[in-house]
């Protein structure tokens, strides 16, 4: 896949999207929204994630390789989850990586 990547997240149950696009809980279904901005530093190692429903407005990623660093990118602030296991707080969302110039 060449030109910009946009990232489309398909669903996360137990979540749900604010007026102003941030993202919440517990309830709702997060569907076929685009990443807007992405930090995994944001809220301690949570993330901080906004998405919007235009994905005219979506962050565009360089290339596929960008894409996919942010969707697995662990905050330096709390790498690992109280598991043990990596964190990757946008890596609980199941996602599709998409040109950014589709009109899918």
């Amino acid at each position: 896949m060449s030109g910009g990547v946009v990232i489309r997240l398909v669903e996360h149950a137990g979540l749900e999207i604010n007026e102003d696009g941030s993202v919440s809980g517990p309830t709702g279904l997060i569907e076929r929204a685009f990443v807007r901005s992405y930090d995994p530093e944001g809220h301690d190692g949570l993330g901080d994630l906004l998405i919007t429903a235009d994905r005219s407005k979506a962050h565009v990623y360089d290339d596929m390789s960008e894409a996919f660093a942010a969707y697995n990118a662990q905050p330096s602030c709390r790498p690992l989850r109280g598991d043990g296991q990596p964190n990757r707080p946008l890596a609980a969302f199941t996602v599709s990586f998409e040109r950014a110039d589709s009109d899918g």
